[in-house]
C-alpha cells in the first residue's frame, strides 16, 4: 500500500486521542473525502486496512452512500472488538463462549466505546442472570482474571476491571431500563446490537427518567457521557417525526424486533438473519418503552416506562415525578 494512503488513520488516531477532533464533524467530512477520493485506486484488502481503525458512524455513512457493504461493517467492527478485547488480555473466542454458555451481555461504556471509536475504557461490564453468577466469575477466573470485592476494587488504581452485574429478571431489563439510550447497546456472542442507533450513531440519547433526573446514580452516569460529548436531552429532535411510531420517539413501544434496532454478526453468525437471532438467542419477546413520553411533542404520552422481556416484566418511573409525589 502507498505509504499516504495512511493519512486517513494518522487524521483519525492523532485528532482522536490528542485532540479529541474526531467529534468535530468537519473532522469526519474530511475522512469521508479522503476515503471516497482514493477508493477506485483500492483493491479490497486496501479498503478495509484503511477503514479498520474509523468509528461505526463514519462506516454506516459509507455504506448509505454504497461505498462498503454490511457485511464489510460486520468484518471491520469484529476486528476491532478483538483489538479492544487484548487490551483485557481476552481472547475473542473464549470470551464469546463465555458469553453464550452464562447468558451474558457486555454493556456499558465498553460497548459504547467500540460503537463511538472516540475512547477507551479501563473497565467491562457483563450482565448475567443471577443463577449464573458464581459459574460465570469461575469461567472469567479461568481467563486470568482475579476475583475482589467491589469495596477492595473501588481503593484499587490502574489495571483493567471486569464488573459482573447479576440480574434476578433477564439482563435485557436491565439493558432496556438503563438511564438513557445512549447505554441501550449490547455486544452478546453472537454480535453488536444498538437499540437507539439512529440516535447514537450521531452522538445524542434520550433520558430514561425525565429532564430533572434526581436519582444519583443516574444523574452521575449521564453527566459521564455528556462529558464525552453526547448530548441527552427528553425528547427526540426530529423534526415532525410521528410520535408513538418513531423509533427514536419517547412515546413509542420499542421491540427487539422493529426497524429501529440495528444488529452487526460476527463471522461464526453470518448466515443467519439477525432478526432470527435476536429471537433466538436473547428473547422470544422483547418489547419496552421509554419512560419520558410526556415530554415529547407529542399529545398523550405517559410518565411511566415499561420493560417486557418474556416472562419478566418491569415499571420504569420518572423520577423527577416520583419526587413530586415523595414531597406531597
Amino acid at each position: 500500500m502507498d505509504p499516504s494512503i495512511l493519512l486517513a488513520q494518522v487524521i483519525n488516531e492523532d485528532m482522536l486521542q490528542q485532540h479529541g477532533l474526531n467529534q468535530n464533524p468537519a473532522v469526519v467530512e474530511l475522512q469521508r473525502g479522503y476515503i471516497r477520493g482514493i477508493w477506485t485506486l483500492l483493491d479490497n484488502e486496501e479498503r478495509l486496512e484503511l477503514l479498520k481503525v474509523q468509528p461505526l458512524r463514519l462506516l454506516k455513512q459509507l455504506e448509505e452512500e454504497g461505498n462498503i457493504t454490511r457485511n464489510d461493517i460486520e468484518i471491520l467492527i469484529e476486528s476491532q472488538l478483538h483489538d479492544r478485547f487484548s487490551d483485557f488480555d481476552l481472547e475473542f473466542d473464549a470470551t464469546m463462549h463465555i458469553l453464550d454458555k452464562h447468558d451474558a451481555y457486555i454493556t456499558g461504556q465498553f460497548t459504547l466505546g467500540l460503537i463511538d471509536g472516540g475512547f477507551k475504557t479501563d473497565e467491562i461490564d457483563f450482565h448475567i442472570p443471577a443463577v449464573q453468577t458464581t459459574a460465570f466469575i469461575n469461567s472469567m477466573i479461568t481467563q486470568g482474571f482475579t476475583e475482589l470485592d467491589k469495596d477492595i476494587m473501588d481503593g484499587v488504581e490502574g489495571g483493567k476491571r471486569a464488573n459482573v452485574i447479576s440480574c434476578e429478571k433477564h439482563p435485557l431489563v436491565s439493558i432496556a431500563h438503563f438511564h438513557s439510550t445512549v447505554s441501550m447497546n449490547y455486544i452478546a456472542h453472537h454480535g453488536l446490537v444498538l437499540l437507539y442507533p439512529a440516535l447514537t450513531l450521531r452522538r445524542a440519547g434520550l433520558s430514561n427518567g425525565g429532564p430533572w433526573d434526581t436519582h444519583i446514580n443516574a444523574f452521575q452516569a449521564i453527566q459521564k457521557y455528556q462529558n464525552l460529548g453526547y448530548t441527552i436531552t427528553v425528547v427526540s429532535d426530529v423534526e415532525g417525526h410521528c410520535c408513538g411510531s418513531d423509533p427514536s420517539c419517547p412515546q413509542a413501544i420499542r421491540s427487539l424486533q422493529d426497524k429501529g434496532v440495528c444488529h452487526f454478526r460476527w463471522a461464526d453468525f453470518r448466515m443467519t438473519r439477525s432478526s432470527r437471532l435476536r429471537t433466538s438467542r436473547d428473547a422470544r419477546k422483547c418489547i419496552w418503552q421509554l419512560a419520558t413520553g410526556d415530554w415529547c411533542v407529542g399529545a398523550g404520552g405517559e410518565n411511566t416506562g415499561m420493560v417486557m422481556v418474556n416472562g419478566h416484566c418491569e415499571v420504569i418511573k420518572n423520577n423527577q415525578d416520583c419526587q413530586m409525589q415523595e414531597e406531597e
